[in-house]
């Protein structure tokens, strides 16, 4: 938004890895503002706001203690797992000119 010597930004990822269905979801918005402290140098200050979860399907992990030698062993009791969610806040600053910049 130069008008405004803004910019705005979304962040949406998603990923599922592995045999456990290890899932990693990001939603968040992104804010940061232009300062000239002179004709040559920018700042830039940002903020992050993110909502994140976390989540596996622990029963269809195979532990150690399941392996032997014939194959598998039947399932045993899973560890006690919650999927985790949270917000996430996050700050940053950038000063830039034309040839260089410094965070």
């Amino acid at each position: 938004m130069p008008n405004f010597n803004s910019g705005i930004g979304v962040l949406a990822t998603y990923d599922v890895a592995g045999s456990g269905n290890l899932s990693t979801t990001n939603i968040g918005i992104l804010y940061s503002y232009d300062f000239n402290i002179n004709r040559e140098w920018h700042i830039r200050p940002g903020v992050n706001f993110k909502f994140y979860y976390l989540g596996l399907d622990i029963n269809k992990l195979v532990f150690n203690s399941q392996i032997t030698g014939s194959g598998t062993s039947p399932s045993l009791t899973p560890p006690p797992f919650d999927n985790v969610a949270d917000v996430d806040f996050a700050t940053s600053v950038l000063a830039y000119n034309s040839n260089t910049w410094q965070v």
